[in-house]
This record gives structure tokens, sequence and C-alpha cells, in this order.
């Protein structure tokens, strides 16, 4: 584990990125949400440092790029994700699609221990409210091209 080029944001330390090993005495908490992040019931989550928005907790992703497409250098990845702290252009809270290209210069993975869960409560909430604004506008883009292909007559017929 390294420790982080950039300052971590308020709540966050360094010791929240190491995974206490089976051994260890400290229990990683349940995830407080029905569905669990990625499928997981444990709560853990990623946070990247990005150079445009800075540190962003990936929420929902946009496109994953074929094996094909990502060897000719065509696409790359993308996610949307949600803001920690204000910065330049953006401000907290805000929903942002960051791609996986060199512009993310940090990744790691947040382990909130049964012990730092009240600290890390406004994250764990941050990430939540990013989820629930990524897939309304996830929904919005596909119900919006939906109608267009209704009107401009294509795959329905109309």
């Amino acid at each position: 584990m390294t420790t982080p080029k950039h300052k971590l944001p308020a709540p966050l330390v360094v010791k929240d990125l190491i995974e206490p090993s089976w051994k260890s005495k400290i229990k990683i908490a349940e995830m407080n949400d029905p569905e669990g992040y990625n499928g997981k019931s444990r709560a853990e989550f990623e946070i990247w440092y990005s150079t445009g928005f800075g540190w962003v907790i990936p929420t929902l992703r946009i496109k994953r790029v074929s094996r094909r497409a990502a060897n000719a250098g065509i696409q790359t990845e993308r996610t949307y994700g949600v803001v920690v702290e204000d910065f330049e252009r953006v401000s907290r809270g805000d929903l942002v699609r960051v791609g996986y290209g060199p512009h993310v210069l940090e990744r790691y993975t947040v382990y909130v221990k049964q012990s730092r869960l009240k600290a890390l409560q406004p994250l764990i909430d941050l990430l939540i409210a990013g989820r629930a604004k990524a897939g309304e506008c996830r929904d919005r883009i596909s119900s919006r091209r939906a109608n267009s292909a209704m009107r401009r007559g294509g795959i329905f017929g109309w």
C-alpha cells in the first residue's frame, strides 16, 4: 500500500485504504443499502483522483469497451462518478463522467471498518445519492434515444 500523492478528503485517513487481514479482529461493516454496492454486502467502495474533478467516487459504469476497440485505442471505458469535494469547476455532489484514462492519477478502495462507519457515513451517503443520480441520468438518456427512434419510424415502425 502506497500513501496517496494527493491529500485525501476530510473524513478519510490512510488506514481506511488498507484491507484488514482475515486474521485481524477488525471487521468490515455491512453496507446500509438494500442493493449493496456492486453486488457486495461489504461496505467498500472505490475513490479516484482525477485531474479535472479532484476526488471522485465512481458510481455506475457507462460503457464497457470490447477487447478489439480497446486494443485499437478507439474508445475508453467510462463511468459516472460523484465529486467528493469542491474542485475548480465542480462542487461536492456533482455527477461527472470519468474515464479509465490517464487523467485518473490515483485509484484506491476504501474499506469501511465497523469502528469508522460513523466517520465515513457522509461518503457512503454521497455514494448512494450519486448512484441514484447516475441511474436517473442513464434512464433519461435511454428514454430520449428510444423516443427519437420512435419519431424517426425506426425500430418500432411507427
